[in-house]
C-alpha cells in the first residue's frame, strides 16, 4: 500500500506512552524471517517491548491448529528479537498445552493462552489456572473477551478489571491481560 497504516497507530500509541506487542500470525512463513522484517520495519517506535508469534497460526498447511513450539526454536527466536533489543520479549500464544514448548522457560519468554468457550468467569479462571501450573517458574498472560463468552462478561458491570483481577488473584504470575480485538469496541468503546 501506499500509505502504511501501522505507522499512523504506533506513533499515537509512542506519543500516548504505550507499550505493546508486534505479533503475527505465521501461516507457513518462516518465523525468523518474520522477526527480521517486522522488527526492522517497526522496531524504532518506543512503544513496542516484542514480539509475537500466534502457535495457531504456524505451520497451518500441514498443522491445522497450529504446530507444537519446540524448545529450541523458542529460544532461537528470543535470541533473533533480541538482537533488535536487547530489552524485547517474546511470547508464544496458543489455546492447547500441548503446542507450547515443553520445557523453555527462559526469561525474556512470555506464555499466552487464548481460550475461550467456557461457561463463566469462575470456569475461565479454573481453566487457565490448570494451564498456568506447566509454567509456575515463568510469566503467563491471558487473552480473554471473545464473542463466544459474551453471555457472561457482558453481566459483569467491568469485564476488564473483573476478569483481570480474578486471574491475579488465583494466578500470581499473570503479567498481562490482553483483550481480543474482535470484541474491542464493545469492551471499550470507540474513543
Amino acid at each position: 500500500a501506499e500509505t502504511d497504516l501501522n505507522e499512523h497507530y504506533l506513533s499515537y500509541f509512542d506519543q500516548q506512552g504505550m507499550r505493546i506487542w508486534l505479533q503475527v500470525e505465521p501461516g507457513n512463513v518462516d518465523v525468523d524471517q518474520l522477526i527480521d522484517l517486522v522488527l526492522e520495519r517497526y522496531g524504532h517506535h518506543r512503544c513496542v517491548v516484542g514480539f509475537g508469534v500466534d502457535g495457531e497460526w504456524l505451520d497451518t498447511k500441514t498443522h491445522p491448529e497450529g504446530r507444537a513450539i519446540t524448545d529450541r526454536e523458542v529460544r532461537r527466536w528470543l535470541k533473533r528479537v533480541r538482537r533488535h533489543n536487547p530489552d524485547y520479549g517474546l511470547f508464544v500464544k496458543h489455546f492447547r498445552l500441548d503446542r507450547f514448548p515443553p520445557t523453555a522457560r527462559d526469561e525474556g519468554i512470555l506464555f499466552v493462552n487464548d481460550g475461550q468457550n467456557v461457561k463463566s468467569l469462575k470456569q475461565l479462571v479454573h481453566y487457565f489456572g490448570l494451564w498456568a501450573k506447566h509454567f509456575k517458574e515463568a510469566d503467563v498472560a491471558f487473552q480473554v473477551g471473545y464473542p463466544n463468552d459474551a453471555h457472561w462478561w457482558r453481566k459483569l458491570s467491568n469485564p476488564q478489571q473483573e476478569i483481570g483481577r480474578a486471574l491475579r488473584r488465583r494466578i500470581g504470575h499473570t503479567v498481562g491481560v490482553f483483550w481480543v480485538d474482535f470484541s474491542l469496541y464493545e469492551a471499550f468503546g470507540r474513543e
